[in-house]
Formats: C-alpha cells, structure tokens, sequence
C-alpha cells in the first residue's frame, strides 16, 4: 500500500494541513500533518504553496486560534525560507478565470483559486481533507492524508 509520503512530491499544500499541524499537534490529525511538514521541510520531499496559502494560515492561526503573532510570524517565515516548499501564486488572469470555473464547476470561490493556481503550475495534486470541493474540479487529483 501507498503511504501519504510516497505521493507527496510537487503536490500543492491546502490550509488545513497546516493549521492541524500548527495547532493540534498531540490529535491523530496534528501529528500525522506534522509528519508530513517535515517531510517537506527536511527535504525529503517537495511541496508547493502560494501566498494565499500563507495568508490564510496567517488568519487562521491569528483570528480563530488566538496565536502570537511573533508565532505566527516565524511560522510564515520557515515556509518562506525554505526552499523546499516551492511558492507559486495568482494573478489577476487567475483570478478572473476563477471566477469562470466557480460557474462552471459550482464551486467555492477560494478553493477554485486555489485550483486555477495549481493548474497554472502544472500542479495536478492537492494534500487536503477538503474532498467536498476539490473534487468538483476537473484536473485536481486529491491526497486526502486522514484517509490513507
């Protein structure tokens, strides 16, 4: 069987994953996101992300989980520095194809910007637990790390 790791390289990183690892590290979900950040950060593997990405965690971490900020900051910092997460992001084309494909594929605005960006890269894969809406969109293949 597949694990998660083996189908990790130059996959695109949803939010969630991250927010589970930075804030329920000791739950099944925290430490098995933790396991794959690592993956990542020591080089094991590769990942992308895009500064919507980065954003949202910052919200998160900042809005709904009360984090220090200073936390937060070296939080974003690491993912900036390290090069083996790769940042790739939208443009206002995007942005305006987004707003086609959420017609098209009914779809949630920001999950379909994610998907537009990923299809701009080249990127086909996203770690997510978010099923629901990613597999409305053609051309995503989802790694759903709680399902493996």
């Amino acid at each position: 069987m597949t694990s998660v790791l083996d189908t990790l390289d130059d996959a695109f990183f949803d939010t969630t994953i991250f927010v589970y690892a930075y804030t329920e590290p000791h739950t099944v979900k925290g430490r098995k996101t933790g396991e794959l950040l690592e993956a990542v950060f020591t080089g094991k593997r590769r990942a992308f992300i895009s500064n919507q990405i980065l954003a949202e965690l910052g919200y998160v971490l900042l809005s709904k989980y009360g984090v220090d900020p200073e936390e937060v900051e070296t939080i974003i910092g690491s993912l900036l520095s390290n090069r083996n997460w790769i940042k790739v992001n939208y443009s206002g084309g995007t942005v305006a194809k987004c707003i086609r494909s959420v017609s098209l594929y009914r779809s949630r605005f920001f999950d379909t910007l994610i998907a537009d960006t990923m299809k701009e890269n080249s990127i086909a894969k996203v770690v997510t637990e978010n099923t629901k809406d990613f597999e409305k969109i053609e051309g995503i293949t989802i790694i759903d790390p709680f399902k493996h």
